[in-house]
């Protein structure tokens, strides 16, 4: 008798997050069938109707029933060709030019009357965009202009902090040694980082990350850059408090593998050149209708070569619109726990596979849990 009454809580439980599922799905969303058909709504029947057409996209209708008799919920939806992607997994060095030139930090000149700053204003972090109506580009393009910079004007900075656009006014000091007007800053024209790639397209457009390169989480613009091959050195292990790290060493820079083109809120964007060896592991790409709370995987290389680990979704978010952190992930595989102590910066991007789809990438770890993390579903990244 107990044990028919558990088996009657059980499957009355499974019931109501299956239909409290199904009435979160919102009109608009893109589908496949593969994906439809893979997924699991529990005590719900799904129905799929699809106009007749030749587009990549067609318009069709999501319907629900309980038990397949009770009406639930009908949605428009998009539905597409089946599509597959190759697997990524593997590391990858990024290294991107600036739309700009970015603040490391407020330095002083040295001046006749001792060290000094220039103040007016500029912080480190700061992206300097123009010097008066001159576009500023790189370090040297801030050494140019002050070579003709007329003493006593005051120079306007068009700067972007916080992904705001602010002007400043700032006055150089003339420096002592070289005589020369100074501005005092340490600045830089590009950010590199490693990171995993996602996934990569039929044309062998990529993704990777899951989230832009950012500083004081803004992300940066850029304006191109490299892919380069990228072997893990190492492991910072990962403990409460104190998040890992993979070592990872740039191989080849005078070789690179692929130009970037986007540094964006969900991942960095590029594509790959003839040379790049990319494996050839394809998955159906799965939407973020096809996550579930339970087991999953996900592809990542901390030591040697790529291998599927495995995880647990612990919480899928309802999203209808862009935004990040889409699903909440345990590590529960031993072998990464006792390698890495679970996620750790690095594995940025790694793609996350469930009932045979790739349905997003991981993106953050834990400070205070390095054995959970958030993740982004494919939606928001493909």
């Amino acid at each position: 008798m107990v044990a028919a009454i558990a088996l009657l809580l059980y499957l009355s439980v499974g019931c109501v997050r299956s239909v409290g599922y199904v009435l979160s799905i919102p009109d608009g969303i893109t589908i496949t069938r593969y994906g439809v058909d893979r997924g699991m709504f529990g005590a719900v029947d799904c129905r799929l109707d699809v106009e007749e057409s030749d587009a990549e996209v067609a318009n069709g209708k999501l319907s629900f029933k309980l038990f397949g008799l009770l009406p639930l919920k009908t949605v428009d939806i998009l539905c597409a060709k089946d599509k597959q992607v190759r697997l990524g997994g593997f590391p990858i060095g990024l290294v991107m030019n600036l739309d700009g030139v970015l603040v490391d930090e407020i330095g002083y000149v040295e001046t006749a009357a001792g060290k000094v700053a220039i103040g007016g204003g500029i912080e480190a972090g700061d992206l300097i965009l123009n010097l008066d109506n001159t576009k500023i580009t790189s370090s040297k393009d801030i050494t140019d202009f002050m070579e003709n910079y007329k003493s006593g004007d005051k120079i306007k900075v068009t700067l972007r902090r916080g992904g705001k656009i602010l002007q400043v006014s700032v006055s150089p000091l003339i420096d002592e040694l070289s005589g020369k007007y100074r501005l005092g800053l340490w600045v830089q024209d590009t950010v590199s980082g490693v990171g995993t790639t996602s996934f990569i397209k039929s044309d062998n457009t990529f993704a990777s990350l899951g989230h832009g390169i950012a500083v004081n989480d803004s992300v940066l613009p850029v304006c191109g850059g490299k892919a380069y091959n990228c072997e893990i050195a190492g492991i910072n292990k990962g403990f409460k408090g104190t998040p890992g790290e993979l070592k990872g060493v740039l191989k080849h820079t005078d070789n690179p593998i692929g130009e970037i083109y986007k540094n964006t809120d969900y991942g960095v964007y590029g594509h790959f050149n003839s040379n790049a060896d990319i494996p050839e592991k394809y998955y159906h790409i799965g939407s973020r209708i096809n996550v579930r709370n339970g087991k999953a995987k996900i592809y990542t290389t901390v030591s040697g070569c790529a291998d599927f680990y495995d995880v647990e979704i612990i919480r899928a978010m309802p999203q209808s619109e862009r935004a990040d952190r889409s699903m909440v992930i345990r590590v529960t595989d031993k072998r990464l726990l006792d390698i890495s102590g679970g996620i750790v910066r690095g594995m940025s991007g790694s793609p996350i596979i469930q009932n045979d789809m790739i349905i997003g990438a991981l993106t953050h770890v834990f400070v205070n849990d390095p054995t959970k993390g958030y993740g982004l579903y494919l939606d928001w990244m493909y």
